[in-house]
């Protein structure tokens, strides 16, 4: 197995988009496409994708606009408007960049918590990409997403573009550390604390978004979770 480091320009026509490629030595069978979730980066997933490659899988992963080695302006920033919307053109772009070396293989698209809005949003909207999807992690209807952008887009009015907002972090993420029984803010990440303590000590882990970061996200919860979502989606992924 091999793996490449490169980059791409982003949708927004400025940001560099990093990225890692992991190669089999054998013959590859499919291609599996990682999108990562909220303040973590690819590397992240490192074992896991060197896990697939030597079975056979290529795997690759891009950093998010103002996630790891793609910071962009600020971390926990995607930029103005509805500007989450670059985070699914640049997953699109990944799909097009490696459909480049690898053009008849099976594609499948991962994506896990925030990243599992960005990927359904994906296979809603681009329906010939790709081959398989898996949501890992993601959200139902039920999340209060509605008071969630009201209350981020109210405090968007107050606070610098950039500037992170750690309080509509905790306001979002209290009922799964309440559920955990733990002190511990991360420990609603994984029950094996030795993951939990690595996205600890990772400087590019566990950020705050910017209050309006938290609004985009919030609004691609509320689409993904529309009444005609589902019917939008190719029945053959």
């Amino acid at each position: 197995m091999k793996t490449e480091e490169k980059k791409f320009l982003s949708t927004d026509g400025t940001t560099e988009i990093f990225y890692r490629v992991y190669i089999p030595e054998e013959q590859p069978a499919a291609i599996l496409q990682i999108c990562h979730g909220m303040a973590e980066h690819s590397a992240r997933y490192d074992d896991f994708a060197r896990y697939m490659a030597s079975n056979g899988v290529v795997v690759c992963a891009s950093d998010h606009k103002g996630h790891g080695q793609s910071k962009g302006e600020a971390y926990g920033y995607f930029g103005k408007g509805k500007a989450l919307d670059v985070l699914v053109a640049d997953q699109v772009k990944l799909t097009d960049l490696m459909r480049q070396t690898y053009r008849h293989l099976p594609y499948v698209l991962l994506g896990h918590s925030m990243g599992s809005f960005v990927a359904r949003r994906y296979i809603s909207e681009q329906k010939e990409k790709i081959d398989g999807a898996i949501i890992c992690g993601t959200a139902g209807p039920g999340a209060p997403v509605g008071a969630g952008i009201a209350l981020s887009k109210f405090i968007g009015v107050f606070t610098p573009k950039t500037r992170q907002c750690p309080f509509l972090g905790k306001i979002a993420f209290a009922g799964y550390t309440k559920r955990t029984g733990s002190d511990d803010p991360y420990s609603w990440l994984t029950r094996d604390q030795s993951i939990v303590d690595a996205y600890k000590a990772d400087e590019l882990c566990g950020f705050a978004f910017t209050p309006s970061a938290y609004a985009q996200m919030f609004e691609c919860i509320k689409i993904v979770n529309s009444p005609d979502w589902a019917g939008k989606v190719e029945k053959r992924l």
